[in-house]
Formats: structure tokens, C-alpha cells, sequence
């Protein structure tokens, strides 16, 4: 017995386009155990870290690989173009992703080595150059890309081409 008003049956047909990029979980910390995806920001084009956590619910990336290139300088991929203060468009977008995930709370960790390339410990022991200067230039990348945590992939080649002990490192965030 509504009042004012008049109830009758209608039908609607509607079309719901799934065109949203969900913003990144909540992140819970790196724990002892994580869920993240190691991401190759040489890659062309340059992967966008929001949109893949928007589609994987990664709230941690692994980021990399920062190898040396042939100045023997830190770079994405070992490539000369993509060292981190790079002015090149793929450089920018590089570290702009980066920097728009950590943005919507997102968290990564940068990787150095890498199945192919030079790794930066290979390439600052070939020219000679002292475990503190190696320790010194992960610091200041660690500090460049606002990370706390480090990965070094260390590839099977490697034990097999050298036979090293690796030294600690250690160094304050």
C-alpha cells in the first residue's frame, strides 16, 4: 500500500566493463615468506609496476637487473642508456615506475646479476676495487630507489667460472 507513489515490474539490460586497475594490497611486510615476482626493467617497454600489481595483487616487486655495463657502471640490464641518472626516455620511465609503486604502498626490492651480463661484484674485482667500494655503491642505489632489501641473483656460471669466497658486506641503511 505504498503512498505517493506506484509499484510496477520493470527489466533493464546493462553492459559492465571490467576497465578499472585495482590499487595495490595492503602490504604486510617481507616476512619470511612473500609472493614476489622478479620484474626485468630493461624490458621494452618498460613494465608498469602499478598496473602489474593491479593485476597479479603482488605487493612486492623484485626489480631488476642492475648489472655493470661497459663503463663498468651500475645499469638496468648492463645497458650503458640505462644507468639510474640517465636522462633517456626508457631510463625516466624506469625509475618513474618504480617511484609510482612505492607511491600507492607498494614495496621493491632491487636485484643485481642476472643470467647474462656482468655483475657489478665481477666487474669492481676485475678493475680492482675494493669490497668497500662495491658495499658503497649498493648503499647509495639502495638509497637512490628508497628499498631496504637486496637481492643478488647469483647465477650457476658464476661457481663454476670462479672459485671465490664471497665476503659479507655489510652497510647501514
Amino acid at each position: 500500500a505504498p503512498s505517493g507513489a506506484t509499484l510496477s515490474r520493470a527489466a533493464a539490460t546493462g553492459t559492465i566493463t571490467n576497465d578499472d586497475v585495482a590499487p595495490p594490497p595492503v602490504d604486510t611486510g617481507w616476512g619470511t615468506a612473500y609472493f614476489a615476482p622478479y620484474v626485468s626493467m630493461s624490458n621494452w617497454p618498460t613494465p608498469n609496476l602499478v598496473q602489474l600489481s593491479g593485476a597479479s595483487g603482488a605487493t612486492k616487486m623484485i626489480v631488476g637487473f642492475i648489472q655493470a655495463d661497459a663503463n663498468g657502471k651500475p645499469s638496468w640490464g648492463g645497458y650503458t642508456l640505462l644507468e639510474p641518472d640517465a636522462t633517456n626516455s626508457q631510463a625516466v620511465a624506469i625509475n618513474k615506475s618504480i617511484a609510482d609503486f612505492q607511491a600507492a604502498g607498494g614495496d621493491a626490492m632491487l636485484s643485481f646479476g642476472g643470467a647474462v651480463g656482468t655483475s657489478l661484484w665481477e666487474s669492481y674485482s676485475a678493475r680492482g676495487l675494493s669490497a668497500q667500494t662495491l658495499a658503497d655503491t649498493y648503499a647509495a642505489l639502495a638509497d637512490k630507489y628508497h628499498v631496504d632489501h637486496l637481492d643478488f641473483d647469483i647465477e650457476a656460471r658464476i661457481f663454476a667460472q670462479h672459485r671465490v669466497d664471497f665476503p659479507l658486506i655489510e652497510f647501514a641503511g
